[in-house]
């Protein structure tokens, strides 16, 4: 998986490549300057299919990567208290996932 983003976490474009021993999988996704997805295909053989994910279902979602920066730096803040919670839309290009952390007790 490779993604682009600025500073402020939000993805340009992200790829992502699974291999089987039977087949490969390829996907793309980019975002717009508004941090929408644009665009969304997964390749196989060559061929370009769109993602079948309905495009309300892809609003605010970031790409696996760029959630876990996301998760990281909520993490990082001190104004999330011990219980606090949180979710993240993901997109790889072919599911959408809501990503849910709660912030438990800091462990030594």
């Amino acid at each position: 998986m490779t993604v682009t983003s600025p500073l402020d976490e939000r993805p340009l474009h992200f790829t992502a490549r699974y291999e089987k021993p039977d087949r490969t999988r390829d996907l793309a996704v980019q975002w717009d300057e508004a941090g929408q997805v644009a665009r969304a295909v997964e390749i196989r053989r060559g061929r370009e299919r769109a993602s079948e994910v309905p495009p309300v279902a892809l609003r605010d979602a970031v790409d696996p990567l760029t959630g876990v920066l996301q998760i990281r730096r909520w993490l990082a803040d001190p104004a999330t208290s011990r219980g606090s919670e949180m979710t993240i839309a993901l997109f790889d290009g072919r599911k959408r996932l809501d990503l849910e952390a709660r912030r438990l007790d800091d462990r030594p």
